[in-house]
């Protein structure tokens, strides 16, 4: 049994969505477990339709209020009951080169346009939309992210597992991180971790603090035009 989950934002991801199960359809799994997350309240069926190619397989799951990433950990985690889990981001397109089997790890590398504008998803494939493979995002050991592994290991962050190193064999995962939408989520993101850390709470995660690459963002995006 091979479920694959992931947490997809409402206000931002849906572009990304037909893609994103175009190309995890193709692989041999048995169930899709989908967490729709917004601030706001929702109704699935402004998505459903795009949801069809994977039929019976999909469970939905909605997570309406403001975003944390510890939060979403354990979301994802709770989904975790049998079998295999392969996870990935809706913007992660994990290029598998061997069976579904064991533990395997990915490598992020960036997709961007050919100007490095935050441009709009179309029908177009992915590929072709952003041609250019980078290190944008410069994330040093955190290019590195689990995408297989047993449903009794869990997440301890997005690029962690519990007691779990990463493997020097791994596979590639185009990210398409660099598209419309990054500039405004990164600064709702920031505005969140601001309001944490003025309640007193706990603002670094995971031994970084998370306001950093989001601040890059808004710094090299935030006074261009938004296409």
């Amino acid at each position: 049994m091979i479920t694959l989950t992931s947490c997809i934002s409402v206000d931002y991801d849906l572009p990304l969505l037909p893609h994103f199960v175009k190309h995890y359809s193709k692989l041999d799994i048995d169930r899709y477990k989908l967490i729709f997350h917004s601030k706001f309240k929702f109704y699935p069926s402004k998505f459903e339709h795009l949801l069809k190619p994977l039929g019976d397989k999909v469970e939905i799951f909605t997570w309406i209020g403001e975003f944390s990433c510890d939060q979403k950990m354990d979301k994802l985690n709770q989904l975790q009951t049998e079998g295999l889990i392969l996870t990935a981001d809706v913007d992660e397109y994990q290029i598998w080169d061997r069976p579904l089997e064991g533990i395997v790890w990915g490598k992020l590398r960036d997709r961007e346009s050919l100007d490095s504008s935050l441009s709009f998803i179309t029908d177009k494939g992915l590929e072709e939309q952003f041609p250019v493979i980078s290190n944008k995002s410069k994330w040093g050991r955190n290019l590195m992210k689990p995408c297989l592994f047993p449903y009794n290991i869990k997440f301890t962050s997005p690029h962690h597992l519990e007691n779990i190193e990463p493997s020097d064999d791994y596979i590639d995962v185009d990210h398409y991180r660099w598209v419309s939408g990054r500039l405004e989520k990164s600064i709702e993101r920031v505005e969140t971790y601001r309001k944490i850390n003025k309640q007193g709470r706990k603002l670094e995660e995971f031994g970084f603090y998370p306001t950093k690459g989001l601040q890059e963002v808004i710094d090299e995006y935030g006074n261009k035009p938004l296409i």
